[in-house]
């Protein structure tokens, strides 16, 4: 894929370290998944073959969108400030502030759709041999289509 980098964008609140914005762009994007889940609950019948069934969409559909890349920077600072934000992607109060839903704005150039999101994990390895290069990963969930 071509360095279209996917966009977390912040609603208020402090800004990115690694930008200086409330966007983070993370770059080199590669093995962008998207995993869309009905979660069923699957009963079979008493007595009966594992073809007769019965399965209840009680929970609604889910969205899961994971991808991994890598920063590349010749500045430590710079590094340091981009594994602080990714580490800052997860905090406890994504879920529920004051009633409402916080989270992102996540943009995916390479699908061209804009998603409302919460960060479920965001993980970065650093690896001695190649200092100026960060390798990570993030798992989203989506709350909504639209950034509305």
């Amino acid at each position: 894929m071509a360095d279209s980098p996917v966009k977390l964008v912040k609603g208020t609140g402090s800004n990115f370290a690694s930008t200086g914005t409330t966007t983070l762009n993370l770059p080199f994007v590669r093995d962008l998944q998207s995993r869309k889940s009905a979660n069923l609950i699957n009963i079979p019948l008493p007595g009966s073959d594992s073809t007769e069934r019965i399965a209840f969409d009680l929970l609604g559909v889910t969205r899961e969108i994971s991808f991994s890349g890598e920063y590349v920077s010749g500045a430590t600072s710079s590094i340091e400030n981009f594994t602080t934000d990714l580490d800052n992607l997860v905090f406890g109060g994504q879920g529920n502030t004051s009633g409402g839903q916080v989270g992102y704005i996540c943009t995916i150039p390479q699908k061209a759709s804009t998603f409302r999101v919460f960060v479920n994990d965001a993980n970065w390895t650093m690896r001695q041999a190649d200092p100026e290069t960060v390798e990570y990963s993030v798992t989203l969930y989506e709350v909504s289509s639209s950034s509305g």
